[in-house]
């Protein structure tokens, strides 16, 4: 009984940490733009949170998976600085389709992504895009730190049989 009790503690406290690094994320964001947080994860020392900014009205569009912010567990909140980049998440450079495939599902997409970023990587968020007919994934590097300016992680956009880096932060 005891250690279900501890468990359910803990289990309270971590959600309690993880709504009051979101909240410190959605204050660092505050300004003229609208911003919906679409995942969170725990790293070793805060949350690494990723936002997506909202459409404005009539504008049909899939998901922007930025600003990734950046929380730890002691210290101000930090924006990921991105860079954006064409090739594969190891360097490989990956040739056009020659016609685009149909759609792949969501755990083919992750394998693709996985295989991509390497056996150090971890998915952090999987976004679909159902307009461009794939997905962007996250991935964060397993050794991720919230003490910055850096964040080690890669968006990989999959589309088809194929995975590209889009951008690294």
């Amino acid at each position: 009984m005891r250690l279900a009790f501890a468990l359910l503690l803990t289990l309270v406290a971590r959600g309690s940490d993880a709504d009051r690094a979101a909240r410190r994320a959605d204050a660092l964001l505050r300004g003229d733009e609208a911003y919906r947080r679409l995942c969170e994860t725990r790293v070793s020392d805060g949350y690494v949170i990723t936002y997506d900014l909202i459409p404005r009205p009539n504008i049909a569009s899939d998901v922007s998976p930025w600003p990734v912010v950046v929380v730890p567990d002691s210290g101000a909140p930090w924006i990921a600085r991105e860079s954006f980049t064409h090739e594969g998440a190891n360097g490989g450079q990956s040739e056009p389709l020659p016609e685009p495939p149909p759609p792949l599902d969501s755990a083919t997409i992750v394998q693709i992504a996985e295989s991509k970023a390497g056996p150090m990587a971890r998915v952090h968020c999987y976004i679909p895009l159902p307009r461009a007919g794939g997905a962007f994934v996250q991935m964060l590097s397993r050794t991720s730190s919230a003490k910055g300016p850096t964040l080690d992680g890669v968006v990989i956009g999959v589309e088809g049989d194929r995975g590209t880096a889009v951008f690294t932060f």
